[in-house]
């Protein structure tokens, strides 16, 4: 769907107020963000993506396995989606490389796919044990966490064999894992070393550093909160439906949350709700925010993405009166 196809039939039916009958409940603007786009991309739900270094492309994955880039600028799919050979399996997870347009994709197999505007993707890696996470993070079921090292030198084996979710940032890794109520645990690490760890309420599905800050969002079934590291203290949290995916907003004026059929803005020193949206009229997966802060993707079980323009001042910093 190119730009301007947004929801043809919205226009004419809230003019004349029938909108708002049929659907209530669909917010799709507030004074932070506003819906800008919506685009059908796939056959089955969309489980991953990330906005490259430019905040020009999206890479796109799907529950069964179709990789795709987008031109955020052109409103376009660059090509039909790709699909590694071989057995079927679908993306784990996409990360932004350092240079414009540069992705790369991990499959539920353990393969790598690398992504750029132009080529042919190139896929790394034979078929092996499950996996979840990031090509940087990748979280191999019932073994641990392969944390590859910023700069590629390397790979190093976390053993945690009942982990959930992962994140990195430079040098510190943070791990949520547990496999039933009480076992919840979110771990900070600096390197190997243990720094800190802190008690879960839920199942963390979802990990998000904080942009300036020494914390970290989780994003849990049914809660999100957020902990400083490497104390672990926990700085607020809060109850919401559905199983939350999490994103800093990266000029730190809010943590995006995506649960159930909602986008929830949340203030990131108090979990405040900001602003709340409907958001894919089914569950949604996959939420990423360009480097600069201007725009905000998300994805759902339709296969559909939509574009958000986001907006707002700059935070003071803390300690400003």
């Amino acid at each position: 769907m190119r730009r301007g196809a947004l929801l043809p039939f919205a226009l004419p039916l809230a003019s004349c107020g029938m909108l708002r009958q049929i659907k209530p409940d669909w917010t799709l603007e507030s004074a932070q963000v506003r819906l800008r786009e919506h685009h059908e991309v796939f056959e089955a739900a969309v489980t991953s993506l990330a906005i490259d270094a430019s905040g020009r492309y999206a890479a796109l994955g799907s529950y069964d396995g179709a990789l795709a880039l987008f031109d955020l600028q052109e409103g376009e799919l660059l090509g039909p989606p790709f699909r590694a050979p071989g057995g079927r399996a679908g993306v784990a997870g996409i990360e932004a490389g350092p240079d414009p347009g540069a992705f790369e994709a991990l499959l539920s197999d353990g393969r790598v796919v690398e992504l750029r505007p132009g080529t042919t993707p190139e896929v790394a890696g034979t078929p092996g044990r499950p996996s979840a996470g990031t090509p940087r993070c990748r979280i191999v079921r019932g073994e641990g966490v392969r944390v590859r090292a910023a700069d590629g030198s390397g790979e190093v084996l976390l053993p945690e064999p009942r982990a959930t979710a992962a994140a990195a940032r430079g040098g510190t890794l943070a791990v949520a894992a547990g496999a039933s109520p009480g076992t919840y645990r979110l771990r900070v690490f600096e390197g190997n070393r243990l720094a800190g760890e802190a008690a879960l309420e839920s199942m963390a599905v979802s990990l998000a550093f904080h942009p300036d800050r020494a914390e970290i969002a989780v994003g849990g079934s049914g809660r999100v909160d957020a902990f400083a590291y490497p104390s672990g203290a926990r700085l607020w949290g809060r109850t919401v439906q559905g199983s939350v995916h999490v994103a800093f907003d990266p000029r730190g004026r809010y943590l995006h949350i995506l649960h159930g059929e909602s986008l929830t803005l949340l203030s990131p020193d108090t979990g405040a709700e900001l602003a709340l949206l409907s958001a894919h009229r089914s569950a949604s997966l996959a939420i990423a925010a360009s480097p600069d802060g201007a725009l905000l993707v998300t994805g759902g079980t339709r296969g559909e993405i939509w574009v958000w323009e986001v907006h707002g001042e700059d935070p003071a910093p803390r300690g400003t009166p």
